[in-house]
C-alpha cells in the first residue's frame, strides 16, 4: 500500500504579516534590552546599598538605592533601544 503525501508550497509573500512580525521582533528585542539593563543597574543599585548597609542586601538601604537603579534601568534601557533604532 502506497500512501500518496502532497505538499503545496504557496510562494507568494504577504507583505503586510512580514511587516506585522518584523514590529514584534522590534518589540521583543526593546523588552529584552530593558529587562537586561534593570537587572544590571538594580543589581549594581542593591550592591550598593548592602555596602552602605554593612553588607545587607535585605536592609532598607539596598532596597531603596535597588529600587531607584531599576528605574534608571528602565529609562537608559529605553535609551539605549531607541537609539538603536528599536
Amino acid at each position: 500500500m502506497y500512501v500518496v503525501v502532497s505538499i503545496h508550497i504557496n510562494n507568494s509573500i504577504n507583505i503586510a504579516n512580514l511587516c506585522q512580525y518584523k514590529a514584534y521582533v522590534k518589540l521583543f528585542l526593546m523588552k529584552v534590552i530593558i529587562s537586561v539593563s534593570v537587572l544590571i543597574f538594580s543589581t549594581i543599585g542593591s550592591w550598593l546599598g548592602a555596602l552602605m548597609d554593612k553588607g545587607n542586601w535585605f536592609g532598607g538601604w539596598s532596597i531603596l538605592i535597588g529600587f531607584v537603579g531599576a528605574f534608571a534601568g528602565i529609562y537608559i534601557g529605553y535609551i539605549v533601544g531607541r537609539n538603536a533604532g528599536l
